[in-house]
This record gives C-alpha cells, sequence and structure tokens, in this order.
C-alpha cells in the first residue's frame, strides 16, 4: 500500500521505478512534490525551538519544529561539535543512546 500511495504521487514516471524499494518510490516522490509560497512561509513562521534547563541544569529539555533548512543546520552542528564536549565526571561521554 505504502508503494502504491507514493507512485501515485509521480504518475508520469510508474514503469520507471519498478526496480525501487518502497523507500525509493518514496525518495522519487518526494523529489517531484510541490510546496506553494504560502506553505513555505506558514512553514517558516510556524517554526520555533525551547531548550528547558532543569532548576541544577542537570537534565535539560530540547522540542520544537523546524523547516527542513534548519533542521539540518541545527543537526549538522550537532553532530560535528559532539567530539568537541565536554566527558562527563566520570571519564566517560556517557552511553551510546
Amino acid at each position: 500500500f505504502d508503494r502504491i500511495e507514493a507512485v501515485s504521487r509521480i504518475p508520469d514516471r510508474i514503469g520507471l521505478l519498478e526496480h525501487l524499494d518502497v523507500a525509493g518510490v518514496e525518495r522519487e516522490a518526494a523529489l517531484h512534490t510541490r510546496i506553494t509560497v504560502q506553505e513555505e512561509q506558514r512553514s517558516s513562521e510556524d517554526q520555533f525551538l525551547i531548550l528547558q534547563p532543569s532548576l541544577d541544569q542537570s537534565w535539560w529539555k530540547l522540542w520544537g519544529g523546524l523547516d527542513g533548512s534548519t533542521g539540518t543546520i541545527v543537526d549538522q552542528t550537532l553532530t560535528e561539535t559532539a567530539d568537541s564536549l565536554p566527558v562527563l565526571p566520570d571519564g566517560t561521554r556517557g552511553s551510546s543512546s
């Protein structure tokens, strides 16, 4: 069903997608998605990011919603700086999860 739904979003290429799995078809469908100016503006206006520390700042909550470009920047920044973060008092960087 997922494959049929994704293929239905790109009817001009149905015969050319038989070699792709569901993820591949969904990726191709995403490439053909048109975003209106209003949808893009709403996406930009609706983004928010909240950082909330606990009282002793031993725990932080992070939540929000970002558009694709901003989310990519945040993800890349956190990934690239992860190795430069300080180690924990016990000398480790914590669990991998």
